[in-house]
Formats: structure tokens, sequence, C-alpha cells
């Protein structure tokens, strides 16, 4: 007698909604990435705090806050926008050219770090985030 197999898998639209949710958490925790940089970004003009950007599959302030960061710096050099490949990625950004500089120091210029910090920082609302999801 042949054996039997049985299949057994998570229903199309349980996959479709978890890949949702986790597209959200993605979203939400490159925001929140973004917002903690520009509070710890150091400011003299505002030109590097209004360049902070953030692009997800679906859409990107590029160009609203490089427009801010124009207005307060004409002659400021802005790197070119990048892309999120997918919903399941976010890119936060520092469109100023000289935001590495600043975060990292130079020989003429001591670490401000804001970036990595508030990479740090949103790793735990992410990890909390995705946790609740799979319990």
């Amino acid at each position: 007698m042949p054996s039997k197999t049985t299949v057994i898998a998570p229903p199309a639209n349980l996959l479709k909604k978890f890949r949702a949710e986790v597209s959200k958490v993605v979203r939400r925790t490159a925001f929140k990435i973004e917002e903690s940089a520009k509070v710890a970004a150091p400011v003299d003009l505002g030109f590097l705090r209004n360049s902070i950007y953030t692009a997800t599959f679906s859409k990107s302030n590029y160009s609203e806050n490089t427009a801010k960061a124009r207005a307060k710096n004409p002659k400021g050099k802005l790197n070119d926008e990048e892309r999120s490949p997918g919903d399941l990625t976010a890119i936060v950004a520092v469109a100023a050219e000289y935001g590495p500089c600043v975060e990292f120091g130079t020989r003429y210029q001591r670490a401000q770090p804001y970036f990595l910090p508030a990479i740090e920082q949103a790793r735990r609302y992410f990890d909390d985030e995705l946790e609740k999801l799979i319990k």
C-alpha cells in the first residue's frame, strides 16, 4: 500500500499579511532612525540635519529634505538619492557630502556621532516589534 503524503503549509494570505506587517516595522524603524539622527546631528547652519532622509519602496522624502537643506546652504554639496530595492528594506541616508566626516571625525575635527547612535537606538524597537509579530 503506497504511503500518503500530507503537506502542511500556512494559507497564502497569512504569509502575505505577515510580510506586510514586517514591511511596516521596517518603514517605522527607518523613520525612527531619521528622527533620532536629526535630533542628535550637530547644527551649524542646519544643512546636515535637513539632508537626512528616508527612502522606502513606496516613497522617499529626499527631495523635500534636500530642498530644506539647500535653503540653509545653497552651495552645500549633496549626494544623489539612494533607492530602496524592495518592500522589506528601507534606506536612511545623509545627503550632505560631509556627513561621514562629522560622524567619524577627521584628522582635523573630532567625531560627533549622530547616525550610528540613532541606528542602535532604533534596533531595540525593531527587535521588539519583530518579536511581537512572531509570538
